[in-house]
């Protein structure tokens, strides 16, 4: 009996845990909303958030000690994973003020990072990847003046007019839209890229974990 009533406690999420996988980033500017909803439907479940670079917390989900990841896309092709993108990010090159005014119109993403000192994360973030992969396609030799882990520090290295930073718009609305930072128009496209929820495959999800994802992916 006491094992039934302990899978009908997990059923209706009385009890449990979640353990979930994360940049910083990503929980402060995708995750906390969901979070929050899921804590008020199911309080009594316990959550665990583990921040790191996306490579440690892939390991850590191969090894069974997080449920669930959320994670900035591309990664790298996994077959003993299920990714499901969840959200759709658009990156952008801003600067202050200061900028804007040196950069009268569209610049070429070469001349750019020639001329211009760019700040952005640092290897190995799935961010800097990205970034990088568009610098290979575009055959442009790339070296950022700042290499920076924290994406908060991005940002805020941008406002106070150290360079030019790579961001991505949905997590820099506050300072695009109060115009602490601008968006330097580049002639080439910055491909989007998307948010992805990563769980092992073949593997039974939690009660709580799959509550989790529906509430994301609804």
């Amino acid at each position: 009996m006491n094992g039934e009533h302990k899978l009908t406690s997990l059923k209706k999420l009385e009890t449990g845990t979640i353990k979930i996988g994360a940049s910083t980033t990503i929980t402060k500017y995708f995750l906390l909303p969901f979070i929050e909803k899921f804590h008020h439907l199911y309080p009594n479940i316990d959550i665990s958030i583990t921040n790191h670079l996306t490579c440690t917390l892939l390991s850590e989900l191969k090894k069974g000690s997080l449920d669930i990841l959320i994670v900035n896309l591309p990664m790298t092709d996994d077959y003993d994973l299920v990714i499901t993108p969840c959200a759709t990010l658009h990156d952008c090159f801003a600067g202050n003020s200061s900028y804007q005014k040196q950069i009268a119109s569209k610049i070429s993403l070469k001349d750019l990072v020639t001329n211009y000192p760019i700040i952005t994360q640092k290897e190995p973030s799935n961010t800097r990847a990205f970034l990088n992969s568009i610098m290979l396609k575009n055959k442009i030799d790339f070296h950022p003046k700042f290499d920076i882990v924290s994406y908060s520090l991005v940002k805020d290295f941008a406002k106070i007019g150290l360079g030019i930073s790579y961001i991505t718009k949905e997590f820099a609305k506050d300072e695009l839209t109060s115009k602490q930072l601008i968006e330097i128009p580049i002639k080439e496209l910055i491909p989007k890229r998307n948010i992805g929820i990563v769980v092992p495959k073949n593997t039974i999800l939690s009660f709580a974990t799959q509550k989790l994802m529906d509430i994301i992916l609804s």
